[in-house]
């Protein structure tokens, strides 16, 4: 229970009893930092008691204000005493500043007592430092552990070993943890059947508009992914449609599978298949083989950023042309940029290079989260042939606005 004086506050608020033991022996010692190091810890730990902690410093400032300081060579006296552990030690030295200074003699005995008190009988932890420890052990908070520990050594340095002890102990058992659960993960993946681990995202948009005109979009993709031990594989579909007055004005198909097998945590070789149908942009049929290798050189779970190249064969069967087979040299570059919990930022370029007709794609998108599973998708596609079929322009830009649902 809170010391007299501080039993009430803001709301009636109700702090946890370790908690309130730990603030309870800082206001019985009636030293302003340790009082603002044990109020500022309580305050992280439990924000929603922000303004009842603050009430009870702000009580403890009035009823103690601050006094002329003891001098700093008797303090550093004091520490270095409390530094060996030793009550009997801490006593003398407190004994020898109380007749050198006897005005502040309340004071040292405070210090003298809390000493005292908080030296353990059977060897353990104060009470109250053991029950913060244990209650972060129990929660497994890394950081709530590591703030406990600090405070605990600030104020009990003679115990900084076993306090290590405890930190070194808790890190030990937590990789052992993480390294049980990779086992166990890469065990379920290794038995995992050729239909399983698959996820992906759906992407859909459309339009429709009758009367003084008859207009009809729609678009569509599909993105699947398969993430093994050493093997990644994915497949990819779009489909873009728009009719306008009974006119088709755009039809755009596209078929890809890729897989990579990683070769060490960043480099990986690929291979690539692709199927494609442009009418618009002028040829019926477009296939494109490629295999090379890839690099990533950010992967982590914010920003991811990979590149990759190699030869390829291209067949392309114009609309109104003979049937071309060309071999080019293929380069990409891929970009995931989580910028927040909601929001993620996307690049994918490619460059199919070759001697008389190279082509450049680039999709940037932004994708925001509205429900669980379910995104907002704003994207612009252009795509650019150096020396299109007849009839046709170089460039295409195609900017959609659609929906994601992540299954």
């Amino acid at each position: 229970m809170l010391s007299a004086g501080f039993v009430c506050g803001p709301a009636q608020a109700e702090l946890p009893l370790a908690i309130r033991d730990m603030i309870d022996r800082a206001l019985d010692s009636g030293e302003p930092e340790k009082v603002e190091a044990v109020i500022a810890l309580a305050r992280e730990m439990h924000p929603e008691d922000a303004e009842l902690l603050d009430w009870i410093l702000s009580n403890f400032n009035a009823r103690y204000p601050s006094e002329e300081p003891l001098p700093e060579e008797v303090l550093a006296m004091i520490e270095e005493a409390k530094a060996t552990g030793d009550t009997a030690t801490v006593e003398t030295v407190v004994a020898l500043a109380k007749s050198l200074y006897p005005d502040d003699a309340a004071m040292l005995d405070a210090i003298a007592t809390q000493f005292a008190e908080n030296q353990p009988q059977d060897g353990s932890l104060p009470e109250d430092t053991q029950a913060l420890i244990d209650a972060a052990l129990e929660s497994r908070n890394e950081r709530q552990l590591e703030a406990v520990i600090a405070l605990a050594k600030k104020t009990q340095p003679e115990d900084g070993p076993r306090l290590d002890a405890i930190a070194a102990t808790f890190a030990a058992e937590q990789a052992e943890r993480a390294r049980v659960a990779a086992l166990a993960e890469e065990e379920r993946i290794r038995e995992a059947g050729l239909f399983d681990l698959w996820e992906g995202k759906g992407e859909i948009g459309a339009s429709r508009a009758t009367g003084n005109s008859d207009n009809l979009a729609f678009t569509a993709g599909l993105d699947l992914k398969r993430v093994g031990i050493d093997w990644r594989h994915e497949i990819r579909g779009v489909a873009d449609f728009r009719r306008n007055n009974g006119n088709t004005t755009r039809e755009y198909l596209s078929l890809a599978y890729e897989p990579n097998y990683d070769l060490d945590d960043r480099t990986y070789v690929y291979g690539l298949a692709q199927i494609e149908r442009g009418p618009f942009q002028g040829f019926n049929a477009r296939y494109s083989l490629s295999g090379g290798a890839g690099y990533r050189i950010y992967d982590d779970p914010e920003f991811q950023l990979a590149v990759q190249g190699g030869p390829a064969y291209r067949r392309i069967v114009p609309v109104s042309e003979p049937v071309e087979n060309r071999l080019a040299a293929l380069a990409a570059i891929d970009v995931d940029w989580q910028i927040n919990e909601r929001t993620k930022f996307t690049q994918d370029s490619s460059a199919y290079v070759q001697s008389d007709n190279s082509t450049f794609v680039a999709i940037t998108g932004v994708e925001t989260e509205i429900i669980p599973s379910l995104s907002a998708r704003l994207s612009y596609r252009i795509e650019y042939d150096t020396d299109p079929p007849p009839d046709t322009v170089g460039t295409d830009t195609l900017s959609r606005i659609t929906l994601i649902y992540g299954f």
